[in-house]
């Protein structure tokens, strides 16, 4: 076998140093170089993103920051609204209520007025019933006209009796 053959070592030598020297010059000249550019852009695209990404962030925090600020004070707003809309309401209601109120007074007094007079005009007609009944009732048992006069002052004399009782 050649190759083990110490005849040819040194061929084999020179050989083997221009071979290794040449893969080293290739990886030390073309391939290093061309891992180390894409290592660099990536490290560079991985570096924008993430600053990119903590912009992305910080802006998402203001927002965030922003909202809530914006919500209390819409809640803020809200309840305030709320409790004019209450006022207002009572304010209203109580209004409403006292004219109300001052009708329904209104109307027991007017009713209570209709009712005296009504009371009046009975105990009229109840006593003109009652003198008119009495004179039928005198006629038919003593056949005589009784005087209406003395029936009024009867009739009179027992009411006063009545409302002193």
């Amino acid at each position: 076998m050649p190759q083990l053959d110490y005849v040819f070592f040194p061929t084999q030598l020179f050989w083997l140093v221009i071979t290794f020297t040449f893969l080293l010059l290739m990886v030390n000249f073309i391939i290093v170089p061309l891992a180390e550019r894409i290592f660099s852009k990536r490290n560079d695209h991985i570096s924008s993103y993430i600053k990119k990404a903590e912009q992305t962030n910080i802006q998402i925090q203001q927002i965030n920051d922003e909202i809530s600020r914006i919500a209390h004070i819409s809640e803020l707003e809200a309840e305030e609204i709320i409790n004019q809309a209450k006022k207002s309401t009572e304010e209203i209601y109580n209004q409403r209520l006292m004219k109300h109120s001052q009708k329904i007074d209104q109307k027991v007094t007017d009713c209570i007025a209709e009712i005296e007079k009504m009371t009046i005009n009975f105990q009229n007609s109840y006593k003109e019933q009652i003198i008119k009944y009495s004179q039928d009732l005198i006629k038919k048992l003593t056949n005589h006209e009784a005087n209406i006069d003395q029936l009024h002052k009867y009739y009179n004399k027992l009411n006063k009796n009545k409302t002193i009782n």
